[in-house]
């Protein structure tokens, strides 16, 4: 593969997993261009459906699933799952992949997500994680093998207790540990959109983002995605972009800083 030209963190939704031929050819072409590329995902439909098998109901807070310890299971199973099948798409395509979890290695640890409400109470979420530790060691070790992980973010803490972690930020907690210059969000929207525009906003500072996030402007899903993408450029990304992964050269286009790729959130 060469020297790398720089390391990009692609994080991979469900639904864009179900249907993510563009994102997967994405990986690919970065990959035989000399960068290094780690992939995390999430798996939200598949979690449900074998939740659906096993007779557990599928709870929402707050758009967070409510994880007690068999949901949590499920998660784990079913993102495995997930992360063989695109491992093996990626290996077929010529990229050789490996699919892992947060225990695998240690690769990544966890502690609890404390939420509250609006009136700053507490709410009970289960066992939804946030990332305390990446083991970046291991990370550039597969990269070095000649590698592209693929990383399923469900992550043990100090005690081995497991926790589910929303896969946005996990990702932007990988980008900013790795010091990768992008963090790719691949999701099924085309970027930011305001009111009263037809195209996705192109780039988008940390104040304008936070403003628009004040303002309701940013919400329902969108928000979580926007808030890791600032999380990401506050470590140090350069850029953290939200693109349709569905779309086919989306993923190339936004590490080459083309506008028309998606949003890029931005530091300043």
């Amino acid at each position: 593969m060469g020297e790398p030209a720089g390391t990009v963190v692609l994080k991979m939704g469900g639904a864009v997993a179900d249907d993510g031929a563009g994102a997967l050819g994405g990986a690919v072409a970065l990959w035989r261009a000399g960068h290094a590329v780690v992939l995390v995902h999430g798996g939200g439909p598949e979690i449900t459906r074998w939740s659906a098998r096993m007779g557990l109901e599928a709870r929402f807070v707050f758009g967070l699933r409510y994880s007690d310890p068999e949901t949590v299971a499920v998660a784990e199973m079913a993102l495995a799952r997930v992360g063989k099948q695109l491992a093996a798409g990626l290996t077929r395509a010529g990229v050789p992949a490996i699919s892992l979890g947060g225990r695998d290695a240690g690769v990544l640890s966890a502690t609890p997500l404390r939420w509250t409400d609006a009136a700053g109470q507490p709410v009970d979420i289960g066992l939804v994680g946030q990332v305390s530790a990446v083991r970046v060691d291991v990370l550039r070790s597969l990269i070095a093998a000649g590698l592209l992980p693929v990383l399923a973010p469900v992550a043990p803490g100090a005690d081995g207790t497991l926790y589910n972690v929303n896969a946005d930020d996990a990702a932007a907690d990988v980008a900013g540990a790795l010091g990768a210059s992008a963090l790719v969000l691949c999701t099924d929207v085309p970027g930011i959109l305001v009111p009263g525009e037809r195209a996705p906003l192109s780039r988008c500072d940390a104040d304008h983002a936070r403003a628009l996030i004040a303002r309701g402007v940013i919400s329902g899903g969108m928000r979580p995605k926007v808030e890791a993408c600032l999380r990401a450029v506050g470590a140090g990304v350069r850029a953290a972009w939200i693109v349709d992964g569905r779309r086919a050269g989306a993923v190339e286009a936004a590490v080459a800083g083309d506008g028309s790729a998606g949003t890029a959130v931005v530091a300043a």
